[in-house]
């Protein structure tokens, strides 16, 4: 009997990190983790795309903007560590991919503040930087999927903004494509990620 407890004792704990492991955790972390990402780039761009077609920004307070704008970042730093896990080469580039993390945060803030603002026109070079934003947040879910760097922008400059939230969206911008810049000499040894 002593030896079945030391038995269960020893097997139990394996058993259940298998279990985990398996059914439990994200098969593809990394994956994932672009997604989550993706999710806030295209929140992003759905926002400034009305602002840019409509000529208005704000006048929209729904409780789903809230949401994501206030989850914070630790359910996309638990999938960094489980791709860091799986992947020494991916653990590699983890200080680009923490910034990565943390600049998609304040964007989704910042695009919160942008839609939940009181509504009101806009200026004409509000609605083009707008539009210059959408193309340069358009390139950033493939550069983190494969390791690539950043296409040229054609809007290297971000024209003058008279919304201090577009404004803001374009300081933010510019740090993400800064991190991907940063990592860009390690995306030759490292493997992209894998394509659902």
């Amino acid at each position: 009997m002593a030896c079945f407890g030391l038995w269960v004792a020893v097997v139990y704990p394996i058993a259940l990190t298998v279990v985990v492991n398996q059914f439990l955790l994200p098969a593809h972390p990394q994956t994932a983790l672009l997604g989550m990402l993706t999710r806030r780039f295209e929140a992003a761009t759905s926002v400034l795309r009305r602002l840019a077609e409509t000529g208005v920004a704000g006048g929209n307070g729904r409780g789903e903007i809230l949401d994501l704008a206030t989850r914070g970042s630790a359910p996309l730093l638990k999938l960094l560590a489980l791709a860091e896990r799986r992947d020494v080469l991916f653990q590699e580039r983890h200080a680009a991919h923490v910034a990565i993390i943390d600049a998609s945060e304040r964007l989704a803030v910042a695009r919160r503040r942008l839609e939940t603002r009181d509504e009101a026109p806009v200026a004409d070079g509000d609605r083009d930087g707008a539009m210059a934003l959408i193309e340069q947040i358009a390139d950033l879910p493939g550069a983190i999927r494969d390791h690539r760097p950043l296409r040229p922008s054609p809007h290297p400059r971000a024209p003058a903004a008279s919304l201090p939230e577009l404004r803001e969206l374009w300081h933010t911008v510019a740090e993400l494509r800064g991190s991907l810049e940063k990592g860009k000499d390690l995306s030759r040894r490292s493997r992209p990620l894998p394509r659902k």
